[in-house]
């Protein structure tokens, strides 16, 4: 909170409480270094199903090379796999995935916000990806 300093290819941080946030990323590379800023709020979710209940988790967000589905309550080889792109459009998809833990090369998609849709006979779940 208010300049902290986090490292990494994937970094992740616990907000303290609720409000709005500024936020900005730095990438740095030999060739420089460029940031973007923006203001999030952090609303306690209240009456609604627990994330935590989601039945798969999608690693590392944000990612660039490889990344891995895995799921601790659901067979995975059940559902099938959709991506959309933020215009709405198929930009990958899998029939049949690993049992337990499935890795997903997103080396070559394009910078932005995905969105991972996993399907089965009986739920529908998705997950947003940031590349």
């Amino acid at each position: 909170v208010n300049d902290t300093l986090l490292q990494g290819d994937s970094v992740v941080y616990d907000f303290p409480n609720e409000g709005f946030w500024d936020v900005t990323q730095i990438v740095s590379s030999d060739c420089g270094s460029d940031s973007i800023s923006v203001e999030i709020e952090l609303i306690k979710q209240v009456g609604f199903e627990d994330i935590s209940e989601t039945p798969f988790m999608l690693f590392p967000n944000p990612g660039a090379d490889l990344i891995g589905i895995q799921s601790k309550k659901h067979n995975l080889s059940e559902f099938t796999l959709r991506v959309f792109n933020a215009a709405g459009q198929l930009i990958y998809s899998l029939e049949t995935l690993n049992a337990e833990f499935q890795t997903i090369d997103v080396r070559h998609w394009s910078p932005g916000v995905y969105e991972f849709v996993l399907t089965n006979a009986t739920q529908t779940s998705s997950v947003r990806f940031v590349r």
